[in-house]
């Protein structure tokens, strides 16, 4: 459905993309209520290492969350 998409999880840190929509049925609603929707442009911040959290920036505000990978699985994006 969504062509030349990329899960976020694959971006490396301080890389920048636009997100283009979401894999999965049951995306947790609460990161749309953040503002991570379709068209917002984000920076990868930070990867932990094991795989733990990815820290995001996002939107004119540029605001900041820490994502689950698997939460960052669901998430797919084009990268710019």
């Amino acid at each position: 459905m969504y062509t030349n998409c990329i899960p976020l999880s694959q971006l490396s840190a301080f890389e920048k993309a636009k997100i283009k929509g979401y894999d999965s049925s049951d995306f947790p609603i609460k990161l749309i209520e953040l503002g991570l929707t379709q068209g917002v442009e984000l920076e990868i911040l930070n990867k932990a290492p094991f795989r733990g959290p990815i820290l995001v920036e996002f939107g004119d505000s540029q605001a900041r969350v820490a994502l689950r990978i698997d939460e960052a699985k669901c998430i797919l994006i084009e990268k710019i």
